[in-house]
């Protein structure tokens, strides 16, 4: 199904296509949300090799960290979706009290409208498709802005939506800053943002000044934590899989590692075996060791830890855009390695001798969007995840959260606000609409005026009414 060409920057154009398209009520059938993802899950099976392709030049990323972080995710997604979407889409009885018998009362979920979906560089498919499977099973409309930095995946997405869909119910618009800042000129329904924290303080700004809703999913510095009973080697590659996937390039990889004194030594040694049993002696020549996304970010990566103790690692090589697996010992917490998200292959490693230094060690930093806890101290497993602010985590594990369909995914405070995944996206990208259903009869003769004395009848029967 080919998309027209489109002018540059005639969003308002397209905008406007999308809203009549919106009000013709297709997009709000059942059975049209349905076969919308079904067919974007079919061309997506159709060029899974481009796609692989694409990630491959775009990331250096091997085609089963792909196929795992975002095609595999996007089926299960489009599965879920569409299995659960008629009783997501069914109007939700709710309790009414008493006092407005004789009646009954409903949520009814109905479409936004338009949606700007702004995507990122670091799983370029996952995260512009995700957010709009969401939007499509809530009966949206929607614009994807893939990021600049990963063309290849931008090209692969356009096509891929160009063959399901026709522009005017959902389109992609490459292109960089310029392109982006006219689409936050447009008024939209929602946008939905994925990206660092800088950046969603310039998208929530721009929609606040036509009060427009926003999802914004960010980062920060997510802490791993180690403690003395934690099972040593198993946590080592775990953390070390959180770490080095996708080349540190992730908004929920751990960002720095706290482990108890008495057990830094050997996790480290462990740390070490891991990435080596991962990626070898020499991670440059691994074939399932990604490159970070351009010469600048690379560059910025070599930075962070020049004139920092190096544990391991620390190798790189600027025209590969290659950073070396790397662990740092105790940067001072004002040095840039730990004045922002560092979103590269570099672990700082610091260490804490009693459990009540942790929650003070990590408040140090912005509300992060993970927290990782290794420990089989259910007590400590309580007081960590009640005590310290964090979007979401996993005790014993790293990532594995976001996998989960049934559980929200989001931040709080700096890390983002909203959240999305299986029900929550279709919540996140719909009105919830209340409805109050009453009778004709009877028709109480307590609420009309003139009221005289039934104040005294209404004090008496209102606590019964409740």
């Amino acid at each position: 199904m080919a998309q027209v060409q489109l002018q540059e920057f005639d969003f308002e154009q397209l905008l406007k296509k999308q809203r009549d398209f919106f009000s013709t009520g297709q997009t709000r059938k059942i059975e049209f949300r349905l076969e919308s993802l079904k067919k974007l899950e079919k061309t997506l099976r159709v060029h899974e090799i481009e796609i692989f392709a694409a990630l491959n030049q775009d990331l250096g990323r091997c085609d089963f960290e792909t196929y795992l972080a975002e095609v595999a995710y996007l089926y299960a997604e489009i599965t879920h979706t569409k299995d659960s979407l008629a009783d997501w889409m069914a109007p939700r009885p709710q309790n009414t009290p008493l006092a407005l018998a004789v009646s009954s009362s409903y949520v009814l979920p109905v479409p936004l409208g338009q949606v700007l979906i702004i995507s990122p560089w670091n799983y370029p498919l996952q995260l512009a498709l995700a957010p709009l499977i969401s939007a499509i099973a809530a009966g949206n409309t929607a614009v994807i802005k893939p990021s600049e930095f990963t063309p290849k995946t931008a090209d692969i997405l356009a096509k891929i939506i160009a063959e399901v869909f026709p522009y005017e119910f959902i389109s992609v618009v490459k292109g960089g800053i310029a392109e982006t800042t006219a689409l936050l000129d447009l008024k939209w329904n929602h946008i939905f943002f994925t990206g660092s924290t800088q950046v969603g303080k310039v998208i929530a700004g721009a929609a606040a000044k036509k009060l427009i809703p926003v999802t914004l999913e960010l980062g920060g510095k997510s802490p791993c934590i180690v403690h003395k009973d934690a099972h040593v080697k198993i946590s080592a590659k775990r953390v070390a899989w959180g770490k080095f996937f996708n080349c540190g390039q992730t908004c929920i990889s751990p960002d720095y590692l706290l482990v108890h004194e008495d057990v830094k030594a050997r996790f480290i040694e462990e740390l070490i075996k891991a990435i080596n049993g991962f990626y070898g002696d020499n991670p440059i020549k691994s074939p399932d060791y990604g490159r970070i996304v351009s010469e600048k970010h690379t560059l910025r990566l070599i930075n962070l830890v020049s004139e920092q103790k190096i544990l391991f690692g620390g190798e790189s090589d600027l025209a590969q855009k290659y950073i070396a697996p790397t662990l740092l010992e105790s940067p001072k917490l004002d040095a840039q390695v730990m004045r922002e998200e560092i979103f590269g292959p570099i672990l700082p490693i610091y260490t804490y001798s009693q459990t009540e230094e942790i929650a003070p060690f990590v408040a140090q930093f912005p509300g992060p969007l993970s927290l990782y806890l290794f420990t089989k101290n259910e007590l400590l497993q309580r007081d960590i995840i009640e005590s310290i602010s964090f979007g979401g985590g996993c005790i014993n594990n790293t990532m594995y959260h976001f996998g989960s369909l049934n559980m929200p995914f989001g931040g709080i405070g700096p890390s983002g606000m909203g959240a999305y995944h299986g029900v929550t996206g279709f919540n996140q990208l719909s009105h919830l609409k209340s409805i109050l259903k009453s009778s004709f009869r009877p028709d109480l003769p307590l609420r009309y005026p003139p009221y005289g004395k039934k104040i005294k009848l209404l004090k008496k029967l209102l606590p019964w009414l409740t």
